[in-house]
Parts: C-alpha cells; sequence; structure tokens
C-alpha cells in the first residue's frame, strides 16, 4: 500500500535559533594528496598549516598579505599556480583570523580579501572544483562568553552567495580561539580541510581542540504582550524610520503613546511649510508620503521627532542621541532597521558596492553601540535578514552585512542595552526594495507571487518581536515555513529544472545591434548551440562568436538563465557568474568543450555530450549533490 503524501505545511510564523553540536568527524585516512593554497597572516600559523599540510603529503604553498586591497594581485598569483588538472585543489583564507582594531582594515584583510580572491578563482579557474575553507577567529557565540569579535561574521556571510554563485567552489567557514596555540590551529584547519569533501556542514567552529557544528532549531516562542516590552510613553529611537519596516514598528509604537525619533537619510522640509509641500506635491512622491506617515503616527497618539542622518556615521549618530534625549529626556529603547539591498553578482560586484550596504549595518551598529555605551537604553532591535543564513544570489554584501548584525548581538560586544536582540527576518508581504526589482519584470512574478502568500505581514513582525525581545534570545531567524523549505522553496524559484522563471526566451527577435566587434558566425557545432540559447534568451537575431554578452542587452537575470540552461544541456556545473568571466559565444564554448575540442568544425553535439570527459563530469555533479 503506498505511502499517504505528506500534508502541506501550514503557513505560520517559525522562529529558528543557533544550536551547536560537538561533531568530531575523521578525515579520510589516508587523505588525498592535493594542492594547498594557504592565505595567512604574518606568523606562525601559516607556517605551522604549511609544515602539517607538508608531511601529510599535500603540497602547500603560504602567502602573507601584502597589499590586501588589491584585487588584480590575486589575479597574478593563480597565473603562477602551477596545478595539475586531476589533483585538487584546497584554499584556505585565514587572513580574517587575525584581529584588527580599525574597521576598514578588518574588512579589507577578511569580508574584501575573499572577495577577491573568490572572484579570482571563478575567472581564472572556471570549470575546475576548488575546496574553500574560510577562517575566523572568536565570532561565534559557541560556549557561552566566547564570543568577542563579530566583525568577521562577514566571511560567514559572503560563503553562502560564494555558495550559491559558485557551485563548483565548496566552501566552509571555521571559527578559530585565538588564544590557542599555533600548532593547535594549524592542526584544526587541517581537519576542516580533509573534511570538506565529505562533510556537508556550512559552519564549524573550535573551541577547547574540539569541533563543532551550526545548526538551526525551531522554537517555540511565548506569546508576549506589547507592554511587558514596550513602555507605554516611552520613548524610542528607530534608524530606518522613515521607511517600510521602520514605519510599521512606529504605527505599532503610537497607539502606546511613544516618543519617536525616526532617523532617515531623507531630508525633510521645515515643519512650518510642510502644508505647502503637500498641496504643491504628488502625495505617492518620497517625501510627501514621508510626511503624510508622521501625521498619522501623531493622529495614532504618537509624539515624533523626524531626523536625518547616516547611520554609519558615528558624529551623525551621536548628534541624533542627544537631539532625542534634549526632545523626550530619555531613551528607552533602539530598533535599527537602517539598511541598504544587495544588487549583483560577485563576479561584477566592485568595492564600492559592497561598502554601500555593508555600511549601514556594520559600521551603522558599531556607531549606534559606541553612542550608547554612556546611558544604555533598555533594548536594542537590529533587523537582519535570513539572507545571512540561507544565502541566494546577487546578494553577498547584503548576506554578510546580516551575518554581522546576529553575531554582534550575541557577542560581548553588542551587550550596549539591557536586552539585544538581532530578528533575522524571512520575505515580508510589502518590501519597498522588492517593489522596485519587481516593477515591470514578468521573470520575477512568481517571486512576488510567493511573497504575498508566504511574506511576514505588518501585524506579524511586530508580534514576532515582541516574542523576541521578552524572550530575550539574542539571536532568532523569522521565517513563516520551517527552514529546510523556504531554503527548498528558494532554489526552485532560482533555478527550477534548469530555468530562472517564466518570461525569458521564446519572444520576438530584433535585429543584431551595432557593436564594436566585427560579426563573425559560429565556427562549431557547440558555438552555433550556445549562440542559439543567446539568441534565444537575448531576442537577438545573430550572435556573433566574439559578441560580448552585455553589449548585446544581457543582464544578471537574463544571464542566470542562459548558464542554467547551458550547464543542464553540456552536463556541466557553470557558476552563475561564468557570463562575466566568459563573455562571449567562443570563450563560453571552449568552457564547456575545453580549448581542443572548441575549434574543430567536426565535432558532432552528440560527442561533445558523450565524451568520457562529460561523463565523469557528470558523476561529480551527481556524487557532490549527495554529498550535499
Amino acid at each position: 500500500r503506498p505511502a499517504a503524501a505528506a500534508p502541506p505545511v501550514k503557513r505560520g510564523i517559525r522562529c529558528h535559533t543557533p544550536t551547536w553540536r560537538r561533531h568530531d568527524a575523521l578525515p579520510p585516512s589516508p587523505p588525498r594528496p592535493a594542492h594547498l593554497l594557504v592565505f595567512a597572516p604574518a606568523g606562525e600559523l601559516g607556517a605551522r598549516l604549511v609544515e602539517r599540510a607538508t608531511a601529510a603529503g599535500h603540497r602547500a604553498v603560504l602567502v602573507e598579505p601584502g597589499s590586501v586591497d588589491e584585487p588584480e594581485h590575486y589575479g597574478r598569483l593563480l597565473d603562477e599556480l602551477t596545478v595539475e588538472p586531476d589533483v585538487p585543489l584546497r584554499v584556505v583564507h585565514a587572513f580574517g583570523t587575525e584581529p584588527e582594531r580599525d574597521l576598514e582594515a578588518a574588512l579589507d584583510k577578511g569580508f574584501y580579501s575573499l572577495m577577491w580572491l573568490t572572484k579570482a578563482l571563478g575567472r581564472k579557474l572556471a570549470g575546475r572544483d576548488v575546496e574553500l575553507v574560510a577562517a575566523v577567529a572568536d565570532t561565534f557565540d559557541v560556549l557561552g562568553g566566547d564570543a568577542t569579535n563579530p566583525v568577521p561574521a562577514t566571511i560567514a556571510g559572503i560563503c553562502r552567495s560564494i555558495a550559491a554563485e559558485y557551485p563548483r567552489i565548496r566552501v566552509r567557514c571555521v571559527d578559530l580561539e585565538s588564544a590557542a596555540p599555533a600548532e593547535q590551529l594549524a592542526g584544526q584547519l587541517l581537519r576542516e580541510v580533509e573534511l570538506l569533501a565529505d562533510d556537508p556542514a556550512e559552519v564549524t567552529a573550535w573551541r577547547r581542540d574540539r569541533r563543532w557544528v551550526r545548526a538551526f532549531e525551531e522554537t517555540a516562542l511565548p506569546a508576549a504582550a506589547d507592554e511587558q516590552v514596550w513602555r507605554a510613553g516611552g520613548t524610542y529611537v528607530i534608524t530606518g524610520g522613515m521607511g517600510g519596516l521602520g514605519l510599521i514598528m512606529a504605527r505599532r509604537l503610537a497607539p502606546l503613546g511613544a516618543r519617536l525619533a525616526l532617523v532617515g537619510r531623507t531630508e525633510l522640509p521645515d515643519e512650518a511649510h510642510w502644508d505647502g509641500w503637500l498641496a504643491s506635491h504628488d502625495p505617492d512622491e518620497k517625501v510627501s508620503a514621508i510626511l503624510l506617515a508622521i501625521r498619522q503616527l501623531r493622529a495614532a497618539g504618537a509624539e515624533v521627532l523626524p531626523l536625518a542622518a547616516d547611520v554609519s556615521d558615528p558624529d551623525q549618530v551621536k548628534r541624533v542621541f542627544h537631539a532625542a534625549r534634549e526632545e523626550f529626556g530619555v531613551v528607552h529603547g533602539v530598533v535599527h532597521a537602517a539598511g541598504v539591498p544587495g544588487a549583483g553578482l560577485l563576479a561584477a560586484k566592485g568595492k564600492a558596492d559592497a561598502a554601500a550596504v555593508l555600511a549601514p549595518k556594520v559600521a551603522g551598529t558599531l556607531a549606534i553601540a559606541e553612542a550608547l555605551r554612556e546611558d544604555p537604553p533598555e533594548l536594542l532591535a537590529l533587523y537582519s535578514s535570513s539572507a545571512a543564513t540561507i544565502g541566494g544570489f546577487g546578494e553577498s554584501d547584503y548576506c554578510a552585512a546580516n551575518a554581522f548584525l546576529d553575531a554582534f548581538a550575541a557577542s560581548a560586544t553588542g551587550r550596549v542595552a539591557g536586552r539585544v536582540v538581532s530578528a533575522a527576518w524571512g520575505a515580508w508581504q510589502f518590501d519597498a526594495w522588492q517593489e522596485v526589482t519587481l516593477a515591470g519584470n514578468p521573470a520575477l512574478e512568481r517571486v512576488r507571487q510567493y511573497r504575498d502568500e508566504f511574506g511576514i505581514t505588518d501585524d506579524e513582525g511586530p508580534d514576532t518581536l515582541t516574542r523576541i525581545l521578552a524572550a530575550g534570545a539574542p539571536h532568532v531567524v523569522v521565517l513563516t515555513k520551517p527552514m529546510a523549505d523556504v531554503v527548498a522553496d528558494l532554489a526552485a524559484l532560482s533555478t527550477p529544472d534548469g530555468e530562472l522563471a517564466p518570461g525569458i526566451g521564446g519572444g520576438p527577435r530584433f535585429p543584431r545591434p551595432e557593436l564594436r566587434t566585427p560579426y563573425l558566425a559560429p565556427r562549431t557545432n557547440v558555438e552555433r548551440r550556445v549562440a542559439e540559447v543567446w539568441q534565444d534568451c537575448l531576442g537577438i537575431e545573430q550572435v556573433g562568436v566574439h559578441d560580448p554578452f552585455f553589449e548585446l542587452g544581457g543582464t544578471s537575470l537574463v544571464g542566470i538563465t542562459v548558464v542554467n540552461r547551458l550547464g543542464k544541456e553540456f552536463g556541466v556545473e557553470l557558476a552563475a557568474a561564468t557570463l562575466f568571466e566568459r563573455p562571449t559565444v567562443a570563450q563560453f564554448a571552449e568552457l564547456l568543450t575545453g580549448p581542443d575540442t572548441a575549434d574543430s568544425s567536426s565535432t558532432p553535439t552528440s560527442k561533445v555530450d558523450g565524451s568520457a570527459a562529460r561523463g565523469e563530469r557528470r558523476r561529480a555533479m551527481r556524487a557532490r549533490k549527495t554529498r550535499r
């Protein structure tokens, strides 16, 4: 008798909290020799790791930091590296294990260095499997009280996007104890390197020379009334307070007679001129919408002080709290909801792009913490995102910024208020950022539909934040389905059956635009097939073998569809960033077939698909998926 199908999971708020479990897995014996590239700070750690790796039969190369903020240096290094194609390539990035007092220096050695390294690996070693261990130190709260350095959590965040955007880079973040002897740390790192191929853990930690693995458990938080957490007539500073999520919380507090300092980047006209502004401007215009929202809050019972500031600027943050205390006398709590959305694949992301996303959540949180130390409030609520845990395409900087918030709330550094929590929200039904992203984009309509069905509502969000603050859990991921189901849903939304979404391809075709590159017709069967897929997805009648994809009007969204379609057809696992690294038909075809066959016009498609090399790639791909 066939088993009954499992009933569908009912939608409802589900809170997930991190837990750490002992996991003393042993590496294979003897380990398969590999090339090991070690990025380690100057000192004993790198030297000890190279010694141990060499003794274990690996060929190790040590790289110490020079100008870590020079992206081209990473590519040059890989150009000089000789790696046999049949020997595994393993990389340890441990620059982030060295504590830095200066935030910019810490990000340069940690987040940005790993970003440049990943881009170089994808560009220089496209089509090759790489195993990457990214190390941090004293970052996660494993045993209680052992987390003192939350900034390197940005490294754990970017690892989530590396896994999504570069499927041939298998990556793990490991947290070490900086006080442990270098010899012991080297042994722990080597253990992680040798375990990576067969152990699916994404985040691990070593404490007292014991290995721990992070997981998330669904946790029932008891109901809590607003009055248990929020004071009637209390004073609350809300950053991002003029945006969607900040205003949702402000509306919840208004009936309590709250005194609200709403902080945003938008400069508002002097209050004496509000009537004139509203009379002469569209009510849907940004400033008008903010003015109307403030008046609605006041009508609901709140006192409101709007303040314009860049929360990543410590001096401006100090002025905000000075103004709030001068106006209301005291600050009882802070809701830090300011943020900037991440957008764009790692392969195309520059430092300025990432810095804009990191600033409000990383520098902003540190600036708020510094401003609160002299007079700590009752609570500090940080608005994080489930992206830090689940990851996603094009969100490397956003994942990193929110991973910092989660680590900060659980660290000793974050103890600047009576209660400090990081609420890592899943999708909300209303999301101003996605309203802009999805507008007029039929290929992402299913994302909108999913958000409408499973997004957090305006009532559920404040209710849940109140429960989290009442319970005192420092880090909670808030979803409307079990975490495993959300991960599966997002994967299906991104690449269902090899396609990003309906709406790309199959439409009318237009003449090839004028390009600097002369038209050259495809010369091989593989080039012809690649050109056909580009023509279909881009809606262009002819694509030449040397035509740059993005000059033809290609976008990241269309590029992911192209990569998925061709990867599936040729049985090759390709990174989402492949088109940034090989942006012409000729270069892309070479990746699919190798340089020898790409130039042979007689190579039939069946031979390409059925070659021994292709079969080996398929078997490796299936093995990786099984291990995951």
